[in-house]
């Protein structure tokens, strides 16, 4: 769940995945780059 002041790339870094493969694990576009707090994101398969 993303967390007040979390990026996309603070995720995927976390994660240990790419920015682009976190966008594609959730179905965003690849300018897609706004999350909000409390939002799930999908980080592995």
């Amino acid at each position: 769940m993303v967390k007040s002041q979390e990026t996309l790339y603070r995720v995927a870094s976390a994660s240990g995945i790419s920015v682009a493969e976190l966008r594609r694990l959730n179905k965003m576009g690849p300018n897609e780059n706004n999350v909000r707090p409390g939002q799930k994101l999908k980080v592995g398969t």
